[in-house]
């Protein structure tokens, strides 16, 4: 898809329409077409933008896609165009989340369920705020090469049964990513809320036998079924990059700025 802004165009595939043709067609579901509106301006100020729509395939059915567009800008940094992509990303039918969708190593939900779990309660639960805060163990590569690969599948599965016992998390969804990483689902009215969970994790779970652990943590708030588990995900881990060797402020909430 391309949205050239001086002459309200918008191309897709083999056809090309005028946008307001397009907004008043049904190739997309009702209820996306504000993010197409929303598109420039975000566009204006960062260099791409995402979101998850409801599109019409050939057999008249509406699909969920990841759609990303970004922006092309002249010599002065003025947008004149929009350049987009969709990726089918429809829900795949899982079983009940039990044993056979649990990760091995550590008992918590694996990858597929957790993303599965996440965009079920957007869509289906009750509207409110929801948050994911992804999690990382600062310096364990250095713990797996000092005492082993044993001992550290000892410390991801130490952090695991104290994430599991705590409050707040037994309220939403846990996974383990590979290697350090951890992911949390929650509803959260506020960020002191958030905060709070974190600073809970970074005191109750703060050692394990000799070896202190110290973590950094990306947080991102969505109340909005349109956006992809996957998405969101995505958005957390940059949060928690972003604030990757830092040693007094090791927490971040996603912002749209950081993926410039």
């Amino acid at each position: 898809i391309t949205s050239n802004l001086k002459n309200n165009l918008l191309f897709a595939s083999d056809f090309c329409i005028g946008l307001d043709e397009f907004l008043n067609s049904d190739i997309i579901d009702e209820k996306d077409k504000p993010i197409f509106m929303n598109v420039p301006e975000k566009l204006r100020v960062i260099k791409a933008t995402f979101a998850s729509i409801n599109v019409k395939n050939d057999n008249g059915e509406y699909v969920r896609c990841e759609a990303y567009f970004y922006g092309v800008y002249n010599e002065d940094g003025e947008l004149t165009d929009i350049v987009g992509s969709a990726k089918d990303c429809a829900d795949k039918t899982l079983p009940p989340c039990g044993e056979k969708n649990s990760d091995k190593l550590t008992g918590l939900l694996s990858n597929e369920c957790f993303y599965h779990n996440i965009d079920d309660a957007l869509r289906n639960g009750p509207e409110r705020n929801y948050a994911a805060i992804m999690i990382g163990i600062s310096g364990f590569n250095y713990i797996s090469q000092l005492y082993g690969a044993e001992f550290s599948d000892k410390v991801l599965r130490y952090i695991a049964f104290n994430l599991k016992k705590m409050e707040l998390c037994k309220q939403g969804f846990i996974t383990h990513f590979a290697g350090d990483s951890f992911g949390l689902f929650i509803k959260c009215d506020a960020d002191l809320e958030i905060l709070g969970l974190i600073e809970k994790i970074k005191n109750s779970i703060s050692m394990y036998r000799h070896i202190p652990l110290k973590y950094t943590f990306g947080i991102y708030k969505t109340d909005n079924s349109s956006v992809s588990a996957r998405v969101i995900c995505d958005c957390a881990n940059i949060a928690k990059e972003s604030v990757k060797g830092h040693h007094l402020n090791n927490a971040a909430f996603y912002s749209e700025g950081m993926r410039e």
